[in-house]
């Protein structure tokens, strides 16, 4: 498998730029790219438009810049998710080194080879590839060709099956540290994705985890100690930690919030956009 995909760079962040197909009608396989932003400027060539590949083999001397390669790593709903990870198991934060750190690739466009032997998939990119000359042989009278316009009726209104969209705010200060940024994300993440349920039970560890899992690629999750989450909690609800007697499925004690719950409207983290 190799595709070129012709990508058009959109909204620069403090740490990534979100870039996403020109013709996005006609690429199903990504819908968005987040390349490091200082590594994305600094290429040979002009990136305010430039072509990606994608391979599941090395690309080798086909495109300007080869990527390092983002190895497989789990099944996200309709999508397969591609990440670099350190030795902990967590997502490495983009740089220099490693500009694309995170991949969520429509399954159904990938070979099945690639998801039954969880192979890596290696990016390159280079400049945009220039149409083909057109060259006009005559009139379309002389070749016969008919003109006649046919007017077509509008196509139908498509409905929209995304589900619950979250609200666009988008006020990041550039010069934000990035302790502050995560902990910008975090009482984002409480006032919009944590709810009462009544009978409910949410622990620190489900919660840090669905932090990490919704947040985008350039906040630094591992930032935030559970000692501040378990904070931030309290001071956001006013509500303190009940404790179990045995963990659930184990043995150890568990502490947990009592008629709380984590819900998500958008389980991709690609795709999502926050304050």
């Amino acid at each position: 498998m190799l595709l070129k995909i012709a990508m058009t760079k959109g909204d620069k962040k403090r740490r990534i730029t979100e870039c996403k197909p020109t013709d996005q009608q006609s690429t199903s396989l990504l819908n968005v790219l987040y390349p490091h932003t200082e590594w994305l400027i600094n290429q040979p060539f002009d990136t305010a438009q430039f072509t990606l590949f994608v391979s599941d083999e090395p690309i080798g001397d086909e495109a300007a810049v080869t990527l390092p390669q983002v190895p497989y790593a789990e099944p996200a709903g309709r999508y397969s998710r591609f990440e670099l990870r350190d030795d902990k198991g967590k997502r490495l934060g983009t740089s220099m080194d490693y500009p694309v750190t995170q991949l969520l690739l429509q399954t159904t466009e990938l070979d099945p080879e690639i998801i039954a032997e969880q192979r890596p998939i290696y990016l390159a990119v280079g400049p945009t590839e220039k149409p083909e000359e057109v060259v006009i042989i005559d009139t379309p009278e002389a070749t016969g060709v008919n003109t006649t316009i046919v007017e077509c009726p509008p196509d139908e209104t498509i409905p929209d099956e995304s589900g619950p969209q979250v609200t666009i705010i988008d006020d990041v200060d550039i010069n934000m540290s990035d302790q502050e940024l995560a902990q910008k994300y975090l009482q984002f993440f409480l006032q919009h994705h944590v709810s009462f349920f009544k009978g409910g039970r949410l622990t620190s560890a489900q919660l840090a985890a669905a932090i990490e899992a919704t947040a985008p690629d350039y906040i630094r999750t591992d930032l935030l100690e559970r000692k501040e989450v378990v904070a931030a909690f309290r001071n956001h609800y006013g509500a303190v930690m009940a404790k179990h007697s045995a963990r659930f499925g184990g043995s150890a004690p568990e502490k947990y919030w009592q008629d709380f719950c984590v819900r998500v409207h958008r389980p991709d983290p690609l795709e999502r956009t926050w304050l």
